[in-house]
């Protein structure tokens, strides 16, 4: 007994079973050859991260401060977003084993990414290097990377915000 579904119905349709293969061979196409697997990607050898930057975004976050260790924890360890309203200019970041605080101003798109999952890069702007930062835009003024008792953090940064907007 057949098991292919399609492979019936062509049979039912036409009186034999025809496949894609003989559709490609009958239009003088040859198949495409299947691409090379580099590394765990379907990427060219020729590729680098700077063409195609997003492939991993989705599973990390790439956090950037301007002086230390850069840190890219998962998505999946990210437990809280806390953030001071619809404009935000303080953010913090919860993991499992580390907290973020990102002090900035027009933070909202850095806010909506995370919110996607689909913010890949958050980095402090470096106005020395830059210049002056154009307006609207997101600036990262400063990182602070917390690891040791982050549930006191977490409630001493709670309980400060709503203190301030009482």
């Amino acid at each position: 007994m057949d098991t292919n579904p399609l492979a019936e119905f062509l049979r039912r349709r036409s009186g034999t079973e025809r496949t894609a293969a003989t559709h490609v061979e009958r239009a003088g196409f040859e198949a495409a050859p299947a691409p090379e697997v580099v590394g765990g990607t379907d990427m060219r050898p020729e590729q680098d991260e700077s063409e195609n930057p997003t492939r991993f975004r989705t599973e990390r976050i790439e956090l950037r401060p301007l002086r230390g260790l850069w840190s890219m924890p998962t998505y999946t360890q990210l437990v809280d977003v806390l953030f001071d309203g619809p404009n935000p200019s303080f953010l913090a970041l919860v993991f499992v084993e580390l907290l973020v605080i990102v002090k900035g101003r027009n933070l909202k798109s850095i806010v909506a990414g995370l919110r996607q999952r689909t913010q890949w890069i958050i980095e402090q702007y470096d106005s020395a290097r830059d210049g002056p930062a154009p307006a609207g835009t997101p600036v990262v003024e400063s990182m602070e990377f917390i690891t040791d008792n982050i549930g006191h953090a977490v409630a001493v940064l709670r309980k400060g915000k709503v203190g301030e907007a009482a």
